[in-house]
């Protein structure tokens, strides 16, 4: 993977010998990957509440399932739209999400089986603990490069690098683990089960990760600390 340039690579604007491709070669990237910051996988899950909310409401008020997967897939379609007036460009993982939901739930209509539309969630998860997995596993300066562009050209400490590997493992082994449970839920569960599970249940599968993720933080903040002191620094004044 070549070499992912900082904020000031991609500011830089190029002289006057130098055009957009040679430019490209010397910051490692083309310039519209520069400038477009990665996918979050995180955002994009999600991304997938809001629909799953919006198919338990109407459901709750209309007695046809046709009518909750309609306005699921209307919602989709709405954040889409969305999402690419914000950002100004077409986020590819979001549009993965799209075709997902927009396919299964055309499959749950035309079939009269809601559970195609109730199984989407536990694909997109699959597909993005698999995700998570590969940065957890990809060389250091695949993981520099991605986090670089994530965090709009800033560098993220090399010390901490280990524990994000961890991080994103655990992420990955449970947003898995969470994906199995929504498949259980979407073929044997009641649609209010299964809404809990694939909703709030993802954040209650995550939650356990808060407290190792705030320790790990403050042993960085420690580790640099030490540093600064060794090197004849004094440790910075808290007012």
């Amino acid at each position: 993977m070549p070499f992912l340039p900082g904020r000031s690579c991609r500011q830089g604007r190029p002289g006057a010998n130098e055009n957009r491709l040679s430019r490209s070669r010397r910051c490692g990237v083309f310039p519209a990957m520069a400038e477009a910051p990665p996918a979050h996988p995180a955002r994009l899950l999600l991304f997938q509440l809001l629909p799953i909310l919006a198919f338990l409401l109407v459901d709750a008020l209309v007695e046809d399932p046709g009518w909750a997967i309609g306005a699921a897939l209307l919602l989709v379609g709405a954040q889409a739209a969305l999402d690419i007036v914000r950002h100004r460009r077409f986020d590819p993982l979001v549009g993965v999400d799209v075709l997902l939901i927009g396919g299964l739930g055309l499959g749950s209509l035309l079939s009269d089986d809601e559970r195609f539309f109730k199984l989407k969630p536990a694909i997109l998860e699959a597909f993005m603990a698999a995700y998570m997995a590969f940065l957890a596993l990809a060389p250091t300066r695949i993981l520099h490069g991605y986090f670089r562009r994530a965090l709009g050209g800033l560098a993220f400490p090399s010390a901490a690098m280990p524990a994000l590997r961890r991080l994103l493992g655990a992420m990955a082994a449970l947003v898995l683990l969470h994906a199995t449970a929504v498949v259980g839920a979407a073929l044997w569960a009641s649609r209010a089960a299964w809404g809990w599970i694939s909703g709030p249940g993802f954040y209650a599968v995550l939650l356990p990760l808060l407290p190792w993720v705030l320790i790990q933080r403050r042993r960085l903040r420690q580790g640099s600390g030490l540093k600064r002191l060794r090197g004849g620094s004094p440790p910075p004044s808290h007012p």
